[in-house]
């Protein structure tokens, strides 16, 4: 067997399998010298043989198994190398789409700045357009486009007059609304004490009548949203029905209506009789009892209040309820005695307002509503001054059409004339050709005209 041409695998086995066989074929023949019988060696010989062509056929096996392994090998290094070539080419790819991705970036930055050059220049390019479209076709043309142009501004001209009109008389209203707004509330506040005594007198004949003390609230708030400004039945609306997001229907005193679909619910609470108790009291623990009392009615108002859960009405945010404490001095004792009144209305989504406190927050929500007003004519406006810019870019198209038409009906007018008279070989100059040679005609062309029609002969016999 040939040891060069197998493996260090094989080569190792098959040495090994031979000194097996040379050691077993040793071991045999000497226990066969020994008792001197040449049958034995022969037999151990033949042994030997086979056990050598076993192992022969085992190193081939092997052999083929190598063979397999470095192909197998071969072809996985192959693979590596191709992955790796892979690899190096999505890299190179990677860079590659990141450079031109870079530079899609700066040509869409470029193209954006090329386009608002380019819009610039088209609108400088229509304002000469129609400059030019005027000066060229004359007075009476110009006349006409400029009733057209003047019929399509005007209405917006008008519109601008009326948004600027209403601007100036809405400022104006502005102002005017804020000093009305500041005397309201100084005058609120010096009517305050005589409010409260006013009030005191009522309690006599309120005094143990709730319904009765129910409606003289809603009187006073009632007046209070009829001095804010606010339009019943469009900015607020009163003792109307509900719906909650249960489905439950409720039907509080005073629905504000905001911008943006919002609401703001008003309800009156009115505590007289023990605030009557604690004015009228002959000595301090009177009027401390009675105060206390009156402390603790309003805080069962403001949970009476607070378990209705006007909040969850649908579109009602701010998610707070205001109650309207129509008396001035009632809740200022109150807040004196007890601190932590308004904070523990907050904790029930309660906000405590009274008539000077009420006043500006609804002079506040006209204020919203008048600018929302505003901004809703602007745009209207805007609007409009969009359809016009279309219908001005249109009218421009138009007249760029007429203009080509015009010049090509020019050029084909020039043409025809050519045939006709000015040209070389024109119709006029044959036919005064034909009537020279003595056809026979009733009439003649003018003279004008064949003038014309010879003059290009001439010119160039010359």
């Amino acid at each position: 067997m040939d040891m060069a041409g197998i493996g260090p695998v094989a080569a190792v086995a098959l040495a090994a399998a031979v000194l097996v066989a040379v050691a077993a074929y040793l071991a045999v023949r000497r226990a066969a010298s020994g008792n001197g019988d040449a049958a034995a060696e022969r037999d151990a010989r033949i042994a030997a043989e086979g056990q050598a062509a076993r192992l022969e056929e085992a190193v081939r096996r092997l052999e083929a198994d190598e063979r397999e392994a470095r192909e197998a090998t071969a072809k996985l290094e192959a693979r590596l190398e191709a992955e790796r070539n892979r690899a190096g080419t999505l890299e190179r790819d990677l860079a590659t789409l990141r450079v031109e991705r870079q530079k899609d970036a700066e040509r869409a930055e470029q193209q954006i700045a090329e386009l608002k050059d380019a819009r610039e220049a088209m609108t400088k390019e229509f304002r000469l357009l129609a400059e030019e479209v005027m000066a060229k076709h004359g007075q009476t043309f110009r006349q006409q486009n400029r009733e057209q142009i003047e019929g399509l501004l005007n209405p917006l001209r008008q519109k601008i007059v009326e948004f600027q009109q209403g601007m100036t008389h809405a400022q104006q209203e502005a102002a005017t609304g804020r000093a009305t707004l500041a005397e309201q509330i100084r005058m609120l506040s010096e009517r305050s004490g005589e409010m409260t005594r006013e009030t005191l007198n009522l309690t006599r004949a309120l005094k143990g009548r709730t319904q009765t003390q129910g409606a003289w609230g809603e009187m006073i708030l009632s007046t209070i949203l009829e001095k804010s400004g606010l339009r019943e039945g469009e900015e607020y609306a009163t003792q109307q029905s509900e719906t909650m997001e249960d489905g439950r229907r409720l039907r509080p005193d005073v629905v504000v209506n905001l911008p943006n679909d919002h609401k703001i619910i008003v309800d009156s609470k009115v505590s007289l009789v023990a605030f009557e108790e604690f004015v009228n009291a002959e000595d301090e623990a009177g009027r401390a009892a009675g105060l206390k009392r009156h402390v603790d009615s309003l805080r069962g108002h403001i949970r009476d209040l607070s378990s209705k859960d006007y909040s969850r009405i649908a579109g009602v945010t701010p998610d707070y309820v205001i109650m309207f404490v129509p008396i001035e001095g009632a809740f200022a004792a109150a807040l004196e005695t007890a601190p932590d009144l308004t904070g523990f209305a907050i904790g029930q989504n309660i906000t405590i307002a009274t008539p000077t406190t009420l006043i500006t927050l609804l002079r506040t929500v006209a204020n919203l509503w008048q600018v929302e007003r505003q901004q809703k004519n602007a745009e209207e406006i805007a609007s409009r001054a969009g359809l016009l810019y279309d219908k001005f870019e249109g009218f421009v198209s138009d007249m760029s059409r007429i203009r080509k038409g015009l010049d090509s009906a020019t050029q084909a007018h020039d043409q025809a004339m050519g045939k006709l008279s000015t040209g070389r070989g024109n119709l006029v100059n044959q036919a005064e050709t034909l009537r020279q040679l003595g056809a026979k005609t009733k009439k003649r062309l003018p003279d004008e005209l064949i003038e014309d029609a010879i003059a290009p002969e001439l010119l160039e016999q010359d």
